[in-house]
């Protein structure tokens, strides 16, 4: 297809309906945004006053998440002695755990309309005793929109913790009476 085409295709609806396509383009960018708000805390405990400083992109921007939350973990571990608001810390990298596990699983799966349903499904493998297991599971809106509330509470979670902020908002502005 030549370039000059591309802006007359209708992708409606492809590769899954689009209210789907906006939760999971929602997932992605609040994911995104933690992400970086974990390079920032990992910077700012590690001493780095200013976190314009190249050496903690250099730091961070080169690992996963996991390995980012590992290095968050031990931080934490080191710093609890003098800081005592980083005593929460494990609650906060199991949520974060949590919340990549659940984010993982729709946007790392393999989700399309069941073509005898039309219900919209996500793939699940595991590899369960040495064999791998596949497991189709119906995706709703709503869990969508629960995993990325719970990706926005795992980020206030971290800003509570490095900050020892008390977190302010919360979702009553976006949530519309039924």
């Amino acid at each position: 297809m030549i370039k000059s085409k591309v802006g007359q295709l209708d992708l409606s609806g492809w590769p899954v309906p689009d209210e789907y396509l906006v939760e999971i383009g929602r997932i992605a960018l609040v994911w995104a945004g933690l992400e970086d708000f974990l390079y920032s805390c990992i910077g700012k405990l590690a001493g780095y006053e200013d976190l314009s400083d190249p050496r903690v992109l250099t730091i961070v921007s080169h690992a996963d998440f996991d390995s980012n939350l590992k290095l968050l973990e031990k931080l934490c571990a080191q710093l609890l002695s003098s800081h005592r608001n980083l005593a929460p810390y494990p609650d906060v990298i199991s949520a974060l755990r949590d919340a990549e596990s659940n984010k993982d699983m729709y946007l790392h799966g393999k989700m399309a309309p069941n073509p005898g349903t039309g219900i919209v499904e996500v793939e699940i493998t595991d590899i369960v005793d040495g064999v791998l297991q596949r497991q189709d599971r119906a995706v709703t809106i709503g869990q969508l929109r629960e995993v990325l509330l719970e990706i926005d509470e795992a980020q206030h979670q971290l800003y509570k913790l490095t900050l020892a902020v008390e977190h302010i908002s919360d979702w009553k502005h976006v949530i519309k009476p039924t």
